[in-house]
This record gives structure tokens, sequence and C-alpha cells, in this order.
């Protein structure tokens, strides 16, 4: 049987009373969050409290309610901060599972390590259509020539720093056989794709727009590879070995995205059982 919420929020703000060191409001911050969250998880949707938010002035909440999708949007100031905490789960097998899971994503977040089914292996169906490398008209590719990057994904800017082009990127419907293979991921993936040209010749063919668009930290992660790959700027031009690079990135990513609705489930399932944490002394 569940601890009764509110019993709890009363019995952690009386110890925080008796160790007489209690400031002002925020002392009570924790056990607040702790009880709102707690009431949170038996509403439709489902919210989450989130306190000591980044002070952006007088009239700005110090906490928040958010459901999962709207977390990292509407507390994007306050995860610059770094102040939110990882909701720890009460049962030992979905900690194993929510590590499992963390497991996964960080290998596919880790450009060096290998991940079976996604870069290495036999690669999962879905993956398999994504970002092939093709020469237009069909045919083989010939290294010496055909891998050079040339629709300007970037520019030499003031003082040789290097600018990103528009390059070309041609936006289309998938194909039969990519929607096929797709089937439902599409909702992870976008309702269309690109096929992404290294220069008049070749290009990688079926990069859905999710994939395409996919920003880490702020950059376009494989628009951002490709402009520091233009041969005017590189010197030279792609080896097979970058070419499948950027293939496997392509597929790591769409794996990532993937990943996300059971990510997401994860986190509602330990949000419905948390660890309680002491009382600070």
């Amino acid at each position: 049987m569940k601890p009764d919420p509110l019993a709890e929020y009363l019995s952690d703000c009386r110890s925080r009373h008796k160790t007489g060191a209690l400031t002002p409001e925020t002392s009570l911050y924790q056990p607040l969050e702790t009880l709102l969250s707690a009431v949170g998880a038996t509403l439709k949707p489902k919210v989450r409290c989130f306190m000591n938010m980044k002070n952006q002035g007088s009239g700005m909440p110090d906490g928040g309610l958010f459901t999962p999708d709207q977390f990292d949007k509407d507390a994007a100031d306050a995860l610059r901060q770094d102040w939110p905490r990882v909701p720890l789960p009460r049962a030992g097998d979905r900690l194993a599972q929510s590590a499992a899971l963390g497991r996964q994503l960080a290998a596919l977040l880790d450009p060096e390590a290998p991940v079976p089914g996604v870069t290495q292996g036999a690669i999962r169906p879905e993956l398999r259509v994504i970002a092939p490398i093709q020469k237009v008209g069909g045919g083989q590719l010939d290294p010496t020539k055909d891998c050079t990057v040339t629709v300007r994904w970037g520019v030499a800017g003031k003082g040789g720093i290097c600018m990103p082009g528009k390059g070309k990127a041609v936006d289309r419907a998938y194909s039969e056989t990519e929607a096929k293979a797709l089937g439902a991921f599409t909702a992870q993936l976008g309702d269309g794709t690109f096929d992404i040209y290294l220069n008049g010749v070749a290009y990688w063919r079926n990069v859905p727009e999710k994939v395409w668009e996919y920003t880490l930290g702020g950059y376009q992660v494989l628009k951002k590879w490709l402009s520091y790959r233009e041969t005017a700027l590189l010197g030279r031009s792609l080896t097979l070995d970058e070419v499948e690079y950027f293939t496997k990135t392509c597929r790591r990513i769409a794996a990532i995205l993937l990943l996300g609705p059971e990510l997401d489930a994860n986190y509602e399932k330990v949000c419905d059982d948390l660890y309680p944490w002491p009382a600070p002394l």
C-alpha cells in the first residue's frame, strides 16, 4: 500500500522544522514538489511538479507543473540551469529497466560506440532504407571522383571560418519501398523525406525529415557535419568510410527518435512510484 502523500508532506515539513535551519519559503519546496507530483500522477494527463526554476524576476513562478511533452519545451530556461532531478523509481526492477534504456541511448549518442542493428551486424529493416549512398541514374560510385562535396554545404567566411551554406537537400514523399519498410515509424520520423546530395552525381537517399532536422546544442547535426566537409574547405574528397559514417549517423538519429515513446512511457511509470527521499538533516 502506497503511503498517503499528504501525510508524507506534513511529516517531512515537521522534520524540517525540527532542524531549526529553515529559511523562508524555499526550505519547503522539496516536500511541496513531492506532494504535488503525487497528486499530479493521479490526473489525466499526468503532471509532474518541479521547483526551484530559474528566477526570471518579479511575478515569475518558482515552480511549475508539466506534462511529459511540455517538460523540455516549457522548462527550457530551467533545464539550462541543470536544476532537474532525475526521478528515482522505488522498485528495483523499474530502476534496472530505466538503466537499460539509458545505456541504449548513451550508445546511440556515442559516435564511436558500435550499436548492433543500427551501425553493425544485421541492420534493422526500418533503418536499412535510411540514407544509403546512391548514384544518380544508378550504377556504382567511383570513390576517386564521386565523393567530392561541391554543392556548397559550407563556405569560407571572414578569416577562413567555416560558415554553413544552403547545400542541396531535395524533399519528397517516401517511395513505396521506403514507406513499407518504415511502416508506422513515420509517426516518429516524419511524413516526408530528403535526398541529401554531395555533388551532382552522388546522394544519400531517404533521410527522413525529423532525422534531417534533428538538433543537438542548437545545431542541425547532419547539416553541420556536411558544412565542414565541403571539398573546397576540407581540401579533399570524402573517403568511403566518411560516406558510410554519415549513413550510420542518420540511422543513429532515427533509432534515437524511435526510442522516444519507450522513454516517455518509462518516465511515466517511474513517476507512478518514486523512491521517497528522506528529509535532509
